[in-house]
C-alpha cells in the first residue's frame, strides 16, 4: 500500500497534530500512500437492500433516510463467552476502548448506541457482504470507525463513507485519503474529550451531520472504486471520473455499481 501517488507526509509539518512524535518517526523521510477502496461487492449489497427495504436507489440522497440510532461503532462491547462478536481481539485494544467510551458517553448524555458486529466478524465477515452490515450502517446517524492497533486506513472506512450514508468519525490518521478533508467530508479525533464533543455537536446539529455524510460519500464513490486504484497502478493517475464519462442529464455517476468508464 506503499506506494508513489496517494497523499505525501512531510516532517514535521503534519506531525504538529500530535504534540508528543517519536524521534525515530520525526526522522523518517516523506512518504506517499495510496489508500484502500471501496470494495464492488459492498455497493451490490447497498443497492439491494435500498431497493428492498427502502425503494431507492444508490444516487438517491440516503443520507436523508430516518435513522433511529444515534451513534454505532461496529466493536463489540464486551467479549463474553459463546458469544457470536467474534473479533480479532489481538490488535483491538484501542477499539475496545472507543467501545468503551461511546457506551459511557451514551448514557451520560442519552445516545442511543449501537456498539456490535453486524453481520459475521474475522475472516467469515469478509466471505461475503452480510444484509445485517448494510442494514446496520444505514440505520446510523454517525458512524464511528477506528483502525487496528499499530495500523493505518483499513476498507471500514471506505465502506463507512461510501455506504452508510452516515457522518462518518475516525481516530487520527497521519495520511488522509485524497479528497477527505477533516471537518469537511469526515470529522477525526485524538482524544477521548474530542470524540464525545464532536458527537455531542453534530447529534444536535442534523443538517450539519447529513452535510458531512454526503460530502464524504461523493469523495468515497468519486475518486476511492476499485477501478480508480488499478488505473492509478497502470497509468499513474485516476482516468475515470464523472466528467471522463459521456453521459445524459440523467446520468447516475458517480453512484454505480460498475464504471461506465
Amino acid at each position: 500500500q506503499w506506494m508513489r501517488w496517494g497523499f505525501k507526509v512531510n516532517n514535521p509539518k503534519h506531525f504538529v497534530y500530535i504534540k508528543t512524535v517519536p524521534k525515530n518517526v520525526q526522522g523518517q523521510k516523506s512518504y506517499r500512500h495510496t489508500p484502500l477502496f471501496v470494495r464492488t461487492d459492498t455497493i451490490q449489497a447497498l443497492d439491494k437492500v435500498l431497493r428492498e427495504k427502502y425503494k431507492k436507489n444508490l444516487w438517491d440522497p440516503i443520507e436523508e433516510i430516518p435513522r433511529p440510532i444515534d451513534v454505532t461503532h461496529l466493536w463489540p462491547l464486551n467479549f463474553t463467552e459463546g458469544t457470536k462478536q467474534k473479533v480479532k481481539q489481538r490488535c483491538g485494544f484501542f477499539r475496545n476502548k472507543v467501545s468503551q467510551l461511546i457506551h459511557q458517553y451514551g448514557q451520560e448524555l442519552g445516545w442511543k448506541t449501537s456498539i456490535q458486529v453486524k453481520g459475521e466478524g474475522v475472516k467469515t465477515g469478509r466471505q461475503r457482504v452480510h444484509n445485517a452490515y448494510i442494514e446496520g450502517m444505514l440505520q446510523t446517524k454517525i458512524m464511528v470507525v477506528t483502525q487496528r492497533d499499530g495500523w493505518e486506513d483499513h476498507f471500514r472506512l471506505m465502506e463507512a463513507l461510501a455506504a452508510s450514508g452516515a457522518c462518518v468519525i475516525s481516530d487520527f490518521m497521519f495520511g488522509l485519503p485524497a479528497g477527505l478533508e477533516n471537518g469537511t467530508s469526515i470529522l477525526l479525533f485524538k482524544t477521548p474529550l474530542e470524540l464525545k464533543s464532536i458527537i455531542s455537536y453534530y447529534l444536535k446539529h442534523p443538517e450539519q451531520c447529513i452535510a458531512m455524510a454526503k460530502r464524504g460519500r461523493e469523495v468515497a464513490m468519486s475518486c476511492h472504486r476499485s477501478w480508480h486504484r488499478m488505473e492509478e497502478v497502470v497509468f499513474g493517475e485516476i482516468l475515470t471520473n464523472c466528467t471522463s464519462v459521456k453521459r445524459n442529464t440523467s446520468s447516475t455517476c458517480p453512484f454505480t455499481i460498475h464504471s461506465n468508464g
